[in-house]
């Protein structure tokens, strides 16, 4: 499965450029590597051609350490050529034609689709996750405006009360869609608001033709991923480089 999944990312429309050793991938401004192997030997010179080529656009990136068998070395040398290491992940997969829509959950999950969905988005998510939600807001506005489903967010309420979030990426003509930004208000955790917020993006990629979902998911999303069928299919660290 991992080989499939890697596949279908490498050959996404974002990819920008790929050799023997990475792929590069951008979208809307955000900068990804991912290693394609053990680097072995070349190791420093690959992460250090990396830091030259984004200290030339001035950007951030993150680097997508994967499990090789190596990480623990590999995540020490990233740490030396100064990226901060994040919290480790597991990459996790579904299959949509296998996902089952038929419980679906009473709460109430809106996708965002004006200024008030907006709001409600950053609201939370700067509440959840402590930081500017700026940005993202910014361009899941941008593209509402163009009509691009690159980007699509969704709002789980309480009556009228925001209190769960998350996003749906799009990549062209790519089968594969990604889930990020899930989060859910601290006191409105464990009463299926996350999960809601993940059966309704499902739903929405089912609509939108979609064969697979990923995530990029941290320990406390494991056991509610699973029950909804995610396989898990690898380790990783988002390993971020500042300029």
């Amino acid at each position: 499965m991992l080989e499939s999944l890697l596949d279908l990312w490498w050959s996404s429309p974002d990819v920008v450029y790929s050799d023997e050793y990475v792929v590069r991938s951008q979208t809307d401004g955000y900068c990804r590597v991912m290693p394609r192997k053990s680097l072995g030997a070349m190791t420093d010179d690959i992460i250090e051609r990396e830091i030259v080529y984004h200290r030339h656009l001035g950007r951030s990136f993150e680097w997508t350490q994967t499990g090789f068998g190596d990480e623990n070395e590999i995540l020490s040398r990233l740490e030396s050529h100064g990226f901060v290491i994040g919290t480790k992940e597991v990459i996790c997969l579904i299959d949509l034609e296998a996902f089952d829509l038929s419980e679906r959950s009473e709460i109430r999950v809106e996708r965002v689709q004006d200024e008030q969905g907006l709001a409600d988005f950053r609201a939370v998510a700067e509440e959840v996750f402590e930081k500017d939600f700026a940005y993202t807001t910014g361009v899941l506005r941008e593209c509402l405006a163009s009509g691009s489903r690159k980007q699509i967010g969704f709002v789980g309420y309480d009556g009228d009360y925001a209190v769960s979030i998350g996003r749906l990426d799009t990549q062209g003509d790519s089968l594969i869609g990604g889930l990020y930004t899930g989060g859910t208000r601290k006191e409105y955790r464990g009463r299926g608001f996350y999960r809601a917020v993940v059966g309704r993006r499902a739903e929405y990629a089912r609509e939108l033709g979609l064969r697979y979902l990923s995530v990029d998911a941290r320990p406390t999303s494991l056991p509610i991923l699973r029950r909804l069928g995610f396989e898990e299919v690898v380790e990783s660290w988002p390993c971020e480089w500042n300029p």
